[in-house]
């Protein structure tokens, strides 16, 4: 296996590492975010995605990106220590640093009100498979989208690993200092058998995946 620092690649590296999958029969499946406290529901959501590919490569939002997205006081971890941890992952094979705004033939060309976006990531690499939680499912980027339906991606969206979101995290490191005590997310194991069957994690729901079908439309 790669050392975590040789999968953690720029765009160009990516293409090229791409086409050598393809050469191969290889399927890529890939998902985005900004993974910027990562939780074991990250790592259950990245175990489910790589398992819809042969390979599985992570976009993350750069520092710049994750601010626009979350406020002034995000991220908690620069991006090359996101990249470090995520590429440390045994179910990711490639990293890739994105910040860019609609500046792929999929966006609006409106830079006043551009959110970050993959949309150019996704065109030049091609997924096989894009999955992503399904909480986004309504709320996906439209050039994203675009270039999903373009390279002809199926889409999976993952249900959510119920009690766990950086969000609430980050609200209970703040709890630490200020005493207020949020306390601990729910443990599945006390949730029944539907988060915690035999054989599943301990700290993980089995959930399975919402939906699957070809970039711009999902099935129930």
């Amino acid at each position: 296996m790669r050392a975590a620092t040789a999968r953690i690649l720029d765009l160009a590296a990516a293409v090229a590492w791409r086409q050598a999958l393809r050469r191969d029969g290889a399927t890529l499946a890939l998902t985005n975010g900004c993974f910027d406290v990562v939780h074991a529901g990250h790592v259950e959501s990245l175990e489910r995605a790589r398992a819809e590919g042969e390979a599985l490569v992570v976009l993350l939002n750069s520092d710049a990106s994750v601010r626009a997205l979350k406020g002034p006081d995000r991220p908690i971890y620069r991006q090359e220590h996101r990249a470090y941890m995520l590429a440390s992952l045994r179910s990711v094979d490639a990293v890739v640093v994105f910040g860019s705004q609609s500046q792929s033939p999929f966006g609006s060309g409106d830079c006043s009100t551009a959110r970050p976006d993959c949309a150019a990531e996704i065109a030049a690499l091609e997924p096989d498979v894009y999955c992503k939680s399904e909480e986004y499912r309504q709320t996906q980027d439209p050039a994203e989208r675009a270039a999903l339906a373009a390279c002809r991606a199926m889409v999976v969206w993952l249900r959510r690993v119920p009690g766990l979101s950086t969000t609430a995290t980050v609200r209970r490191m703040g709890s630490v200092s200020d005493g207020r005590g949020y306390g601990l997310p729910p443990d599945p194991r006390s949730m029944g058998t539907a988060a915690g069957g035999a054989g599943c994690s301990p700290a993980l729901a089995a959930a399975p995946v919402a939906g699957r079908s070809t970039a711009g439309e999902v099935r129930p």
